[in-house]
């Protein structure tokens, strides 16, 4: 999973401050780390538009801004 902006037509890294959330039942969420956090890669050493996120069997997902709504949704099977 990675995020993009429809409107340049390019991937982006989330901004810091943004975090994204498996929902794991009705009331538990747990936070998703991208690969490149994983590996111990510091934000600044990510390429822009390179980061990515693993995710399995089509979960239930929540994006968290500052400032913002939250943001539920499920990530489409192949």
């Amino acid at each position: 999973l990675d995020f993009f902006d429809g409107a340049v037509g390019k991937p982006f890294n989330p901004p810091a401050g943004w975090m994204l959330y498996t929902l794991v039942g009705p009331s538990k969420q747990e936070r998703m780390a991208s690969n490149e956090e994983v590996y111990g890669f510091s934000r600044h050493a990510i390429v822009p538009g390179a980061e990515r996120f693993r995710v399995w069997h089509h979960p239930r997902c929540r994006l968290i801004r500052p400032g913002h709504v939250d943001f539920d949704f499920r990530v489409p099977a192949r």
